[in-house]
């Protein structure tokens, strides 16, 4: 097996990893919305350490993906071997993070949170998965596009 096979895997195999903590996330999202906190600290601990294992590859694969492009060209480059779905989903979730922030942040300064959970703690988590689902998204569209892009390369 090649070199560029073995990396082309290792690319889709941390895509995957990283659609996995996505959905994840997604789900703790969910929750919080309803006011409902996982408090399972290997859940929350595995969103967390995952980052440096699934940024690593993907700021490979992203320096890879710009190279001979312009700085005005980055995105384009970047997500050019994603399919236009997940390219759309990672502009949404961009927005709803920008948004979300600030939304969640006013129902937090006005109170609105669930009764009989700590609000710190339901805003803590909303925060966090909003996040974590952004940084997952958006990685595993890069790793993904790394995959693909790389493995066409290489053809």
């Amino acid at each position: 097996m090649k070199g560029s096979a073995v990396t082309e895997r290792l690319l889709r195999l941390t895509a995957f990893v990283s659609a996995a903590a996505f959905l994840l996330s997604a789900t703790l999202h969910v929750a919080s919305l309803w006011g409902h906190i996982v408090d399972s600290f290997p859940v929350v601990a595995a969103l967390y350490y995952g980052m440096l294992p699934i940024a690593v590859p993907s700021v490979w694969a992203n320096h890879r993906l710009v190279r001979g492009y312009r700085k005005n060209e980055y995105r384009r480059a970047i997500l050019r071997g994603c399919p236009g779905w997940m390219k759309k989903l990672v502009y949404l979730l961009g927005i709803y993070t920008i948004v979300g922030f600030f939304l969640f942040s006013l129902l937090h300064l006005f109170g609105s949170h669930s009764r009989g959970v700590d609000p710190a703690d339901v805003w803590s988590m909303r925060l966090a998965s909003l996040l974590w689902m952004i940084f997952y998204a958006t990685a595993g569209a890069v790793l993904y596009s790394g995959a693909k892009v790389y493995g066409s390369d290489n053809e």
